[in-house]
């Protein structure tokens, strides 16, 4: 089975995890299949992927539903849409529930929702910052000794 991945370097450790992505309204919901360059913050803490209110409106999203979204500090009652994701690494998650909500550090933020779907490894040698998600996952669990 082909596999995808997805590398990142930095030359200092980085307390973040920023990549390029792309997103559109979902194919389902649209036929315009043009797709916008974001900044995407990988979250391991988050369960569920989100969107800046902003951008959701500046793309003219259609939201599909409404759901209540807890952090760190409150719960709020948000839009949730439907997008498809475009990964560097040239893999798509069609028809993704996100929710809109007000965060630092990117455009969207990729939750667990899309990271448990492969393999994510961050390693910090020699003072770098090394990145990877790789889809579909080893066969093997990967374990650093």
């Amino acid at each position: 089975m082909k596999h995808f991945v997805y590398r990142k370097n930095y030359d200092r450790v980085v307390s973040s995890i920023i990549t390029p992505a792309g997103i559109r309204q979902a194919s389902i919901l649209s036929k315009d299949s043009s797709i916008n360059e974001v900044s995407a913050l990988w979250d391991t803490g988050a369960t569920h992927s989100v969107i800046q209110p902003g951008l959701a409106r500046k793309l003219n999203l259609i939201p599909i539903d409404k759901a209540t979204v807890c952090g760190i500090n409150s719960c709020e009652v948000v839009n949730v849409y439907w997008i498809d994701i475009c990964l560097p690494n040239n893999v798509s998650f069609e028809n993704v529930a996100i929710s809109e909500s007000d965060f630092s550090g990117g455009d969207i933020l990729i939750g667990m929702d899309i990271i448990q779907k492969g393999d994510f490894v961050i390693s910090n040698a020699q003072g770098k910052t090394h990145f990877s998600f790789r889809i579909p996952s080893h066969t093997q669990p990967i374990y650093i000794d």
